[in-house]
């Protein structure tokens, strides 16, 4: 734990605490190189066991993403006190078309859809890395 000014505490969160917060929401971004530069977009995305999965039409994330390196992160507040970040990293694969049964899984999860379009490719983020943290006012 990291104290800092105005009695800010920077707390690291465990693993299970990452994957609870990734579970319970729906929205994050997901960055990657976009030649020559990095590029982060807003998705809809459900945690699927490993796997970080959204829906995407045809674009930057499906002609970028698939096979390369990947980062995707969500972040929150709770009141004015108390704000969480989570970090994925890991390798993007378009899962649209694989084959077997864990791909077809991925597949069958229900991603609630907020921006237009057919969103008929399939991205998993597979989770190599995790990690969290929490910075909190203290009294």
């Amino acid at each position: 734990m990291v104290r800092y000014h105005l009695d800010t505490v920077i707390e690291s969160l465990d693993e299970p605490a990452c994957r609870a917060l990734l579970a319970a929401n729906t929205v994050g971004r997901v960055a990657f190189m976009d030649d020559p530069f990095p590029l982060i977009l807003p998705v809809n995305y459900v945690l699927f066991d490993e796997f970080v999965v959204f829906r995407t039409d045809p674009g930057a994330k499906l002609s970028q993403l698939p096979l390369r390196p990947a980062a995707f992160e969500i972040d929150g507040r709770v009141g004015s006190a108390s704000a969480w970040s989570v970090v994925v990293q890991g390798h993007a694969r378009e899962v649209t078309t694989a084959l077997g049964d864990r791909y077809e899984s991925l597949r069958s999860v229900n991603i609630d859809l907020l921006s237009p379009g057919e969103k008929a490719h399939w991205i998993a983020i597979e989770i190599e890395r995790l990690s969290g943290r929490r910075l909190a006012l203290q009294a």
